[in-house]
């Protein structure tokens, strides 16, 4: 069966707070680098709370994923639920983790510490990889290419054989898997739905490429442009797209697929 592939990016905020029991949480940071030392026994023994781990499509709470506090889901979960309800399944949905790299959503996971964002207080070891501010970009690829999640989207791209691939990512996050460097390296019949600004990606086949800029929305339908809009925005392009699949009454990805960029655009 034909498959896509979503990549969505993790957040901040989480289900389950580390800071409820600081003594018994266990951080992403602290089950990798254990795992490594010590092996499968040692990860499993830091497992200590059971009610606080939970699969990574609900530990991620921030304002794409949601629910907030009044039970209102934000723009991603809202797509991937309206797929759900029409029982379309055939994708697979990976999360992009600082702390666990790149996770399918039904992976179980507890709460971390670890952002991209900046370097951890708790964790010593992870400063000789990002170390400072004015050179995040490069600690950005640092820490991508310490856990691997370019050799681990290669991996699902080549051997899974997805024929569409979409991303949903910020900048810094195309940066951790060095997609603004090194080209995707796809197959003649592989295409990428790309929602985000075109400088940060590094093409070799743009024929392949569906690129949406947030930036061509700043027309107040998803609010006012701002330091925040296009970070804002991208799950919103995302599930309106998923909206505009359903209305077509064809395959939600064999639309996306098919339909060229133009008329995606259009009819979102």
């Amino acid at each position: 069966m034909k498959k896509a592939l979503i990549i969505t990016s993790c957040t901040g905020d989480k289900k389950y707070d580390k800071k409820v029991d600081e003594k018994k949480v266990i951080y992403a940071g602290d089950i990798y680098f254990n795992e490594k030392k010590h092996g499968q026994d040692e990860k499993e023994a830091y497992l200590i709370e059971k009610h606080m781990q939970c699969k990574a499509y609900d530990m991620y709470v921030g304002p794409q994923y949601g629910p907030d506090s009044k039970g209102k889901l934000g723009p991603i979960k809202e797509a991937f639920e309206l797929l759900k309800m029409n029982n379309i399944d055939n994708y697979d949905h990976y999360i992009l983790s600082a702390g666990y790299g790149l996770i399918k959503s039904d992976k179980l996971i507890v709460p971390y510490d670890i952002s991209f964002n900046y370097p951890s207080k708790e964790k010593d070891k992870l400063k000789d990889v990002r170390v400072q501010t004015e050179h995040k970009i490069d600690n950005y690829k640092k820490w991508g290419e310490f856990i691997k999640v370019r050799e681990s989207l290669n991996d699902l791209i080549k051997n899974e054989d997805y024929y569409l691939i979409i991303f949903l990512l910020a900048n810094r996050y195309t940066t951790v898997l060095d997609l603004n460097n090194t080209p995707l390296d796809l197959n003649e019949k592989q295409k990428v739905l790309y929602i985000d600004n075109k400088k940060n990606l590094k093409l070799n086949n743009s024929k392949n490429f569906k690129i949406i800029e947030p930036c061509k929305f700043d027309d107040g339908r998803y609010g006012k442009k701002g330091s925040t809009f296009n970070y804002k925005i991208r799950g919103y392009l995302f599930r309106d797209l998923v909206k505009s699949a359903l209305k077509s009454k064809k395959d939600v990805f064999d639309y996306i697929y098919e339909t060229d960029i133009n008329s995606l655009i259009r009819n979102i």
